[in-house]
């Protein structure tokens, strides 16, 4: 009820206040937080401050912080902050007075079960006249008659608190009276509770947030005695399922299952409830006990346990599939050798077994028949694990038509090689116990085994001392190997992966020891597997990956014979094949030793007839990684061999040259050389460009736009721009193009405009050098004397003054002051030679500015 008194008032027990004052003393007792007026007033630990105990609760569950001062307060320090009973005392007499309704107070209903579930009684006592309250009624009618999707949390904490207020406990004693009194006086409260009574599953407490649901049960297990056996199962498996629930709990698994187990039917009811849907599907009590650390944990405490549950559970459950693929059987046969091979385990098995279904032997299970397999081949052999249950599961075996009928369907069908898809790496762990199981494998089923060693990288590492036992086994039937050897996977992601492509990669340290036996393999491998592109291994063909391999394991005589042969079976979609890094079999040929010794002895005519098979995307891919930059022209034009081929072959090299794109022709080597450069450097370079000078202005344009190439300097000081002011054939085509230098030398960089020769016979030489003592180079900048005092402007002092032995120990300020065209450009732009000098080293400045002797222009002699 709202107070309509006058602003000036006299309440017995009150002095005589203005409704200004009040409001004033009013606001004081209001919740910074809620702003309603304090119900449990608390006082923070770190500021002072009072604060509405219920918000407190929740303002710190979702931030571990005081909401006043943000000083770090942790929620279990809550439950021991006590009420303020002066200031709790004041707003009851006022309450009293009729001052202040009841319906100002704080109230939430979510922080009123909250609190009940906590037991913080002086919350709930204090809360308890509010059930009445209107505000409390109205929530609650509107949060349950809400006709979209039921809201499960909502209900499911009334399902509680009428349970709890059932049991007239302690507690609930004082809230039972007047919460059934706010029942019978609200229809709508009234229908849902009948509703819930009659309907609601006391599984949906688990969908509680926070693990409240697990938490309930903990605190009031009189809950179970409503709860029907598939609600148990379910509550159960959702304990299991969600183990940081059940590590936060652990004595209710216990709890459940010796409920469960003073009642047969209810047990077995409950073991075989299996979810339908959602994350869980497929999933049941036994299941959950399999494959979970705490379930793992409760069976190994309680070993007979299992053969016990195992009893009780129907086909459907047994064969039942989790979303994982996990079934119980599955399950049951993963487990550790030492518990699966129990006497009691080995009882129970025919059970087990006789209750697969076809659907499940059939399905993508083949983990379940690996290990059957492999139980009946060890048994069959009296090993020291089986010989002491070798009597029994024969026994097992012809009493029970349905073991029998699945050993036979493995015997005839199953693939020994699915043994190697044992999960954590226990099929190699039973190659490594029993030997003996390779003497019934097929060939096929040894490649494949040793194909999955070789790319399961962490199989290869726990298992890699296998590798020998396995090749032997192989090596003593040449037909056998040959078979395995050529065995491709022609699917998933080891497609088009062999034996032998797995030794190159993966077992190099164990080629390396034995040299020969990779030269020996490689004779056996037909068409088809020196030509498979394996996915797995970055897109290499065998013999792509052959040729990059460390020349001291690769590179033998035996090898370079054999090269001829391998290179024969190899089509043109293998050659053009070209590797996530852009290796192909060309560029190892060209750039590695093997393949260049091999090249040495081999006719030209080969070589050439492999080049006119590669396409022009294959000529054009550039590598990256070590190799960056480098492709199949580069590596030829860098090296002896392929200038030489060349030289022999003008029209093939003319041919390849025109297929040449924009990013191959400018691409940066390792060495910082681009194909552009290495046709203006070399000798079948220039002879090419003075032919075809269209094609190299074309490749040229490509890295004036690029600009990179252009600023790229090898050795210090040889750059695209050098070689072309410094060589006949770029000064021809300097002539025929009188824009190109401006353009290339506006693309310069002042670092490769800097850069100087530092080794004989070129030492002390630069790009500026070149320029003023080259007739050209002084004819085509005349016109542009303000772009040349530019040029300058960018020199270092060093660049400036540095001489010369070649030039007769001329340096490019000797040059600048000793030609027409500087002396035009330092007219042309006054104090450009003050500042110029100013650059330079005094030193420079006492010795004689005068040039040599030797007064005659200096050709530099490239080309």
């Amino acid at each position: 009820m709202k107070n309509t008194e006058n602003k000036d008032t006299k309440t017995k027990g009150f002095i005589t206040l203005s409704q200004e004052t009040f409001d004033a003393l009013k606001k004081g007792l209001t919740c910074p937080v809620t702003q309603y007026i304090f119900a449990v007033p608390v006082n923070l630990p770190c500021c002072g401050k009072m604060i509405e105990k219920i918000a407190l609760f929740q303002s710190v569950s979702a931030k571990p912080e005081c909401p006043c001062c943000k000083q770090e307060l942790l929620l279990k320090t809550i439950p021991s902050l006590s009420v303020n009973v002066v200031i709790q005392q004041q707003i009851s007499d006022w309450m009293k007075a009729g001052k202040i309704s009841l319906d100002e107070l704080y109230f939430d209903f979510n922080s009123f079960i909250d609190n009940t579930y906590t037991r913080d009684t002086s919350v709930v006592k204090t809360l308890l006249p509010m059930i009445k309250n209107e505000n409390f009624q109205n929530t609650l009618t509107e949060m349950l008659s809400d006709e979209r999707d039921p809201q499960k949390i909502d209900e499911a904490k009334v399902y509680f608190l009428s349970m709890l207020l059932k049991e007239e406990n302690e507690l609930t004693k004082e809230i039972s009276k007047q919460f059934n009194a706010v029942i019978e006086g609200n229809e709508v409260i009234r229908n849902i509770q009948e509703k819930i009574d009659k309907e609601y599953p006391i599984a949906q407490l688990m969908v509680l947030p926070g693990g409240k649901g697990i938490d309930l049960l903990k605190r009031f297990p009189f809950i179970l005695n409503n709860a029907k056996p598939e609600e148990s199962g379910r509550i159960i498996l959702d304990l299991l399922c969600e183990e940081k629930q059940l590590k936060a709990a652990p004595n209710l698994l216990p709890l459940f299952l010796e409920k469960l187990k003073a009642n047969e039917a209810a047990l077995k009811t409950a073991l075989n409830y299996v979810e339908k849907e959602g994350p869980f599907k497929g999933t049941s009590i036994v299941l959950g006990l399999l494959i979970t650390s705490e379930g793992k944990k409760y069976l190994e405490k309680n070993p007979k346990l299992l053969m016990q549950l195992l009893r009780l559970l129907n086909k459907d459950t047994l064969n039942a599939v989790s979303v994982q693929g996990m079934s119980i059987l599955k399950a049951f046969l993963s487990m550790p050798e030492d518990i699966l091979y129990s006497k009691e385990n080995i009882e129970l098995l025919p059970f087990v077994l006789s209750q697969i279904t076809d659907d499940t032997l059939n399905s993508d299970l083949p983990m379940v028949q690996a290990i059957i397999y492999f139980l009946s081949i060890s048994l069959k052999e009296k090993t020291e694990l089986t010989k002491g249950i070798s009597q029994q599961f024969d026994a097992m075996i012809k009493e029970n038509k349905a073991i029998n009928s699945i050993y036979e369907k493995i015997d005839k069908e199953h693939p020994f090689s699915q043994l190697m898809s044992l999960p954590e790496g226990k099929g190699f762990s039973l190659l490594r116990k029993f030997p003996f199981i390779l003497n019934i494998a097929k060939p096929e089923e040894l490649g494949k085994i040793i194909l999955n060693l070789l790319c399961e990288e962490k199989q290869w590492k726990a298992n890699h001392d296998l590798l020998p036992l396995l090749l032997e086994t192989l090596m003593t039937d040449e037909a056998a190997l040959k078979t395995a050897l050529n065995y491709v996977e022609k699917e998933g992601p080891f497609k088009g992966t062999s034996i032998v492509m797995g030794l190159l990669v993966t077992a190099q340290a164990y080629v390396r020891q034995n040299p020969k036996l990779l030269t020996q393999l490689l004779r056996y491998l037909d068409k088809d597997t020196l030509n498979a592109i394996s996915e797995k291994f970055y897109g290499y063909s065998i013999l792509n990956y052959w040729l990059f391999m460390p020349d001291e394991i690769v590179v033998s005589k035996e090898n370079i014979e054999l090269l001829p042969s391998l290179l024969a079976e190899i089509t043109d979609e293998t050659l053009n094949s070209v590797t996530s890094e852009g290796h192909s079999i060309i560029v190892g040929l060209i750039g590695r030793e093997l393949g260049q010794a091999y090249l040495a002895q081999e006719k030209q005519e080969v070589f050439a007839s492999l080049l006119k098979r590669l396409t022009a995307k294959t000529l054009n891919t550039v590598c990256t990684g070590s190799n960056k930059g480098r492709s199949v022209m580069s590596q030829l034009l860098m090296g002896d061999y392929g200038r030489a081929f060349f030289e022999a072959s003008p029209l093939l090299f003319a041919s390849l040259l025109e297929l040449l794109t924009r990013e191959t022709c400018t691409a940066l080597t390792p060495e910082n050389r681009s194909i552009v450069f290495e046709l203006i450097w070399s000798d079948l370079g220039k002879a090419w460009i003075a032919e075809n000078p269209a094609s190299f202005m074309r490749m040229l344009t490509w890295a004036i736009e690029a600009k990179t190439p252009l600023n790229a300097v090898w050795q210090d000081v040889y750059s695209i721009v050098f070689g072309m002011v410094g060589s006949e054939a770029g000064k021809k085509i300097l002539n025929t193009y009188p824009d190109l230098l401006i353009a290339l030398l506006k693309s310069l960089t002042s670092e490769t405009l800097n850069a100087i020769g530092t080794q004989s016979p070129d030492e002390g030489f630069s790009i500026m050098l070149l320029l003023l003592n080259m007739d050209a180079g002084s004819d085509l900048l005349k016109d542009h004397l303000g772009f040349l005092a530019e040029l300058l402007r960018k020199l270092t002092g060093k660049t400036l003054s540095v001489r010369t032995e070649r030039f007769g120990g001329l340096s490019v300020l000797s040059e600048l002051l000793r030609y027409p065209g500087g002396q035009a450009c330092l007219e042309a732009n006054p104090g450009l030679l003050e500042e110029l000098l100013k650059k330079v080293d005094s030193k420079f400045l006492e010795m004689e500015l005068t040039p040599p002797q030797q007064q005659k222009n200096h050709s530099c002699g490239f080309g």
